[in-house]
């Protein structure tokens, strides 16, 4: 713009000429001739005055009511870690009243936070920009906003001797057991008896999901950590770096400063020994009235990586016969077996995991079941995790046949007293075979056909 204020008033739309305008101190353009700074200074009144380490002429400009060198010095009563106001800018997630005592220049909520990125250009205040080795600020910064922009001038915000995290590598993967990732920065061994843990926040408020676990973290290096990523369902999060000065695990926990605006993005890739499926691992081919389920049927709990889940001995798990005729569960199994073994359990169509893997023993079709014919299955389930998600697993179609015990080989029937595998009656000169149906062949094995 020809005008120092960034503001050329047009008589008309479309007029080749027109006069210069005095701005405002809410425009976002540094209007030399009366503001000290990017919107700031003594011309724009109380609420406007110039934070630390913006530019000034006297000390008038400035919040702190100090100007040295031509720059707002911090405030007399600023103690070591105070910001805002008076003091030093502040970092992401400190709380503030206005935009000026942000570092990021973006007050939210009551709290610091980053400015949206990728929305034009990015026009960063003096109290962001570097400072020149003699301590004058070298001006303010208009410059397209890159993918990845600095939130913090380290000589100016960044709080001595507490921590920071400038990166997180790698930026995707597990979470749960056996997962890691090294947070890189400065001062994590600025304290012996600090200790560290890592939570997961929203990707974009950067504010800890209600409910979300912790992991915790090696003994650091000065300027890099290794910790676990707290177990969490899949998708894009922020891994957030906290402390506590005393060690207890009770803290208070304070929250590492964040560097860049994408500091702590994590894309997660699924969750490691947390049970979010079941894998059959051995199941019987064919149902048959009174007679009990062989082999028993056998289930793991598995991760998002099919990895057993060997720590799970709590999540119950139930079986049921489902009818693909009828469309739901049919009455079919119940216990048979006598009185287990010492130490093991009651038969029963719900039974606890034991190192993530379920067995049903003792289970079998009930002599009045209905479950007979082709559209078969077993379906186990449970319900698992503190997000109380279905899991869920089931057989091939399985065949259910009529029960044989009692009649012989080739016992012909009279009337309909007996139902066969496919549902029809038996008459003379038929008679139910070893599978369960009518035929006038010979009898077939019962090992031929499943039984």
């Amino acid at each position: 713009s020809q005008c120092s204020s960034g503001s050329c008033r047009l008589p008309f739309s479309g007029a080749a000429l027109g006069t210069c305008g005095t701005g405002s101190c809410y425009d976002g353009v540094w209007q030399r001739d009366r503001e000290a700074d990017l919107d700031c200074g003594s011309a724009c009144g109380r609420q406007r005055l110039c934070p630390a380490y913006a530019r000034c002429e006297e000390a008038a400009d400035c919040a702190s009511g100090r100007c040295g060198g031509g720059v707002c010095q911090l405030a007399a009563e600023c103690a070591p870690g105070d910001c805002g106001g008076k003091c030093a800018p502040c970092p992401l997630e400190r709380a503030c009243a206005v935009a000026s005592d942000c570092l990021s220049g973006r007050c939210a909520f009551g709290v610091c936070a980053r400015q949206d990125i990728g929305s034009g250009t990015a026009r960063i205040s003096a109290s962001a920009s570097a400072l020149s080795s003699n301590g004058v600020s070298t001006g303010s910064i208009s410059a397209a906003a890159p993918q990845f922009s600095f939130l913090v001038d380290e000589s100016a915000v960044l709080q001595a001797g507490a921590p920071f995290v400038s990166s997180v590598s790698p930026a995707s993967g597990a979470s749960g057991v056996g997962s890691s990732v090294r947070l890189s920065g400065g001062n994590f061994a600025s304290s012996p008896s600090a200790s560290f843990r890592v939570v997961v926040a929203d990707a974009a408020s950067r504010v800890r999901l209600a409910g979300s676990m912790a992991a915790a973290c090696s003994p650091p290096a000065d300027s890099f950590i290794d910790c676990g990523v707290p177990s969490h369902p899949r998708g894009s999060v922020v891994l957030v770096l906290e402390y506590s000065v005393s060690g207890s695990s009770a803290g208070p926990w304070e929250r590492a400063q964040a560097y860049f605006a994408s500091t702590g993005a994590f894309r997660i890739t699924g969750r490691s020994g947390f049970a979010t499926g079941i894998k059959l691992l051995q199941a019987p081919a064919s149902l048959v009235r009174g007679e009990l389920l062989q082999p028993a049927p056998r289930a793991v709990l598995v991760d998002d990586f099919g990895q057993a889940v060997e720590s799970d001995s709590s999540t119950i798990v139930r079986i049921a016969a489902f009818s693909g005729e009828r469309g739901s569960e049919v009455a079919t199994l119940q216990p048979v077996a006598g009185p287990p073994a010492s130490g093991s359990a009651m038969p029963s169509l719900s039974v606890a995991a034991r190192s993530g893997v379920v067995q049903f023993d003792g289970l079998g079709v009930a002599a009045t079941s209905l479950a007979v014919g082709r559209q078969l299955r077993l379906v186990i389930s449970a319900e698992t995790g503190d997000e109380r998600s279905v899991l869920g697993t089931s057989t091939d179609f399985v065949r259910g046949y009529a029960g044989t015990a009692g009649l012989g080989g080739r016992l012909s029937l009279s009337g309909c007293g007996v139902a066969d595998a496919r549902g029809l009656c038996c008459e003379p000169p038929l008679w139910l075979d070893s599978c369960g149906i009518c035929s006038s062949a010979a009898a077939v094995s019962a090992r031929s056909c499943g039984i």
